[in-house]
């Protein structure tokens, strides 16, 4: 089959970070949408394909012209397009003044994490990435000096907290306030995190395995589960902060083991010791603990979209998803969510109306506005779908759904 469109919208988080496009426009080969289809499967927002039709069809590229409205996205596919008609519908809306995007970069703004292949690592740098000029540049400088005296001052106001945490640690399992664990930091040089101690001491009499907060885990204690689903045992590093080792945001340090044998299976997942660790950061807020390889590549993918969009904008979003996830209680249920989601969405077969059908169920209550460049100030019409009917649409018309 030829190419197609796709509708894709996205609620929109509560951000004053966030862009104010929800609704993208996608103009894609087949495979390519495989690509978007499983991309929106991991989706840490609700998306929605809500219309698909193929650009040969009749009336095609008529319905596509009708949804490219001044307040959505157009991204176009990366794969050669050898119709004139198609052209000259992006041209076009590219004189109207739409923003249009290559498919990559629809990818990674739809979700917000960047792929770990090399190849396609270095397409994104050169197109998607954070230009790190001098301004963004300073502002990291900034935080290496701030950082560690806002750390001490957090330390002496959280005093009490620390106090009672460590005292319920103490008395709850025979053994250490403090754990203290190698960790690889920047440019790969080892340093020691201190935790709350949330196992037993006797956890890795067998070897190292992969962390987890789930409260079944037998190797925590009995308030383990609760330190770390609340991200409480994660309080001693703010003196890791004051030792210039970690910083506030970052992607997490991991110890070398796991780390030697992931290069294995990801052979970039080194390049994250790039930037300095931190105590939160965007995989920390979206994805939690990497209880294996799967999720380590998910949480690779997460900390090189913050490595390549580092900015102060992303910093401050991450601030206020990581407040989020304190209040919400952690990472886990939300992960939850989201599988428990995508298998709902993959076994729901129900078909996606086209624009076509949408637009005859509107037919009493939508007008046909010709194109007006001259009309004054004050006055906005589009020749567009009804937006009304589109988020009204009943569930049973969906067949993409995702939500946390």
């Amino acid at each position: 089959m030829g190419m197609k469109y796709l509708l894709v919208t996205r609620d929109s988080e509560r951000s004053y970070f966030k862009s104010p496009q929800r609704e993208f426009v996608f103009v894609l080969h087949p495979e390519e949408e495989m690509k978007v289809r499983a991309a929106l499967r991991e989706a840490p927002q609700k998306m929605d394909i809500v219309l698909t039709k193929h650009l040969g069809e009749e009336g095609g590229i008529a319905e596509l012209s009708a949804l490219l409205t001044s307040d959505r996205t157009l991204a176009v596919s990366g794969k050669p397009i050898t119709s004139a008609e198609i052209t000259r519908t992006v041209l076009d809306a590219h004189v109207r003044g739409l923003r249009v995007i290559d498919f990559e970069t629809a990818l990674m703004e739809l979700i917000p994490s960047v792929p770990t292949d090399m190849s396609d690592l270095v397409k994104v740098i050169a197109k998607g990435s954070r230009y790190q000029d001098r301004k963004v540049r300073a502002y990291t400088r900034l935080k290496n000096i701030l950082e560690p005296m806002v750390a001490s001052l957090l330390l002496l106001m959280l005093a009490p907290i620390l106090a009672v945490v460590a005292l319920m640690v103490k008395m709850t399992s025979p053994g250490p306030v403090l754990y203290g664990q190698k960790r690889l930091g920047l440019g790969g040089k080892e340093f020691e995190i201190l935790k709350f101690r949330s196992m037993r001491t006797d956890a890795e009499k067998n070897g190292a395995v992969w962390a987890s907060a789930k409260t079944g885990d037998s190797r925590l204690t009995p308030i383990g589960g609760f330190l770390r689903a609340t991200h409480l045992d994660e309080l001693p590093q703010f003196w890791n902060i004051v030792r210039g080792e970690v910083s506030f945001i970052g992607p997490r340090p991991e110890r070398k083991i796991f780390s030697d044998q992931l290069e294995k299976e990801i052979p970039t997942f080194p390049m994250r010791t790039m930037v300095k660790p931190g105590i939160t950061g965007w995989a920390q807020t979206r994805q939690g603990y990497a209880n294996s390889v799967e999720d380590s590549r998910k949480k690779l993918e997460l900390d090189m979209y913050y490595i390549l969009k580092h900015s102060p904008r992303l910093d401050a979003l991450i601030v206020l998803n990581t407040l989020g996830v304190l209040v919400s209680g952690g990472t886990e249920g939300k992960k939850r969510e989201i599988s428990a989601a995508s298998e709902a969405a993959t076994a729901t077969t129900t078909a996606i109306p086209t624009a076509a059908n949408l637009a005859a169920q509107a037919a009493p209550k939508r007008r046909f506005v010709p194109k007006m460049p001259m009309l004054p100030g004050g006055f906005k019409i589009r020749p567009s779908l009804n937006r009304t009917l589109l988020r009204q649409k009943p569930a049973e018309s969906r067949t993409e759904s995702k939500s946390i």
